[in-house]
């Protein structure tokens, strides 16, 4: 652990921070000029931490702009709290995943706290988050399954069933989903036109006698959509550290694997 890097990084950005007030507001380096600075033929070895951070803030200060500071009036850029800059460096130091609990139980535990603080400040009870999430998901759900059930072009189902799934998880699953989607619709449009089986004709190996006695098509399009819902899940990792997505599209590959092979 280099403490005196970390020493002399809050140093540089302490001194910066002084001079704001009475700093030239604009960048006093031409483009050229910082290139020049910071470019140059790539180092064979590399150098001593602390000198390297000394030296690129020195090659960046003459095209830093003063947006954080109280004579800049351009763009709304807007400056930081430096209680607010020194929880980023905190949290920097930190390199928390907070995508999930099970990745981070702290990072969790601060975004809960800081709804519940921005939902106090405006006088709305506890529960009325994840009330009008589930409410708002809810009519989105039943819009794009009616939508994809329609009858119409599979461009519009497509759309409509692509557009709920931003809407419904647009962060951590939507781009994954966005490139799964297309395969759900073509398999769900491939059974549609498959005729009507049991699971046994179709899948020889599936287990369990009641399963295999059941419509081959019904119970595909089951598994479909438990695909295409399990992110919505994601909560169940916490407590069996296993994503259900992922057995679910094992499940979904092996059958597909086993229908193709059939037809060989």
């Amino acid at each position: 652990m280099n403490r005196e890097l970390f020493r002399r990084a809050a140093q540089l950005a302490t001194e910066y921070l002084e001079t704001l007030p009475e700093r030239h507001v604009g960048a006093r380096g031409t483009r050229e000029e910082l290139l020049a600075a910071l470019g140059g033929p790539l180092p064979e070895r590399g150098e001593d931490p602390v000198a390297a951070l000394e030296r690129f803030a020195r090659a960046m200060d003459p095209g830093l702009i003063a947006s954080a500071g109280p004579r800049y009036f351009g763009f709304v850029t807007g400056a930081g709290l430096p209680a607010a800059m020194a929880a980023d460096w905190l949290a920097s130091a930190w390199n928390q995943n907070v995508s999930l609990n099970a990745l981070s139980p702290a990072g969790a535990a601060a975004e809960e706290v800081a709804i519940g603080w921005l939902l106090e400040l405006l006088g709305l009870p506890a529960g009325v988050a994840l009330a009008a999430y589930a409410a708002i998901t809810l009519c989105v759900l039943l819009a794009a399954l009616a939508c994809w059930r329609a009858r119409g072009p599979l461009a519009l189902r497509y759309s409509a069933l692509l557009l709920a799934t931003v809407l419904i998880d647009p962060h951590m699953y939507a781009y994954d989903l966005v490139l799964l989607v297309p395969a759900y619709m073509l398999v769900w449009d491939w059974v549609l036109g498959e005729p009507d089986r049991r699971v046994a004709d179709v899948v020889p190996r599936a287990p369990w006698t009641w399963l295999r006695r059941q419509s081959f098509n019904s119970a595909f399009q089951w598994l479909l959509y438990a695909c295409y819902f399990s992110p919505l899940l994601a909560s169940i990792a916490d407590a069996t550290r296993v994503q259900l997505s992922v057995p679910l599209m094992t499940l979904l590959g092996a059958t597909i694997f086993g229908v193709l092979a059939r037809q060989d």
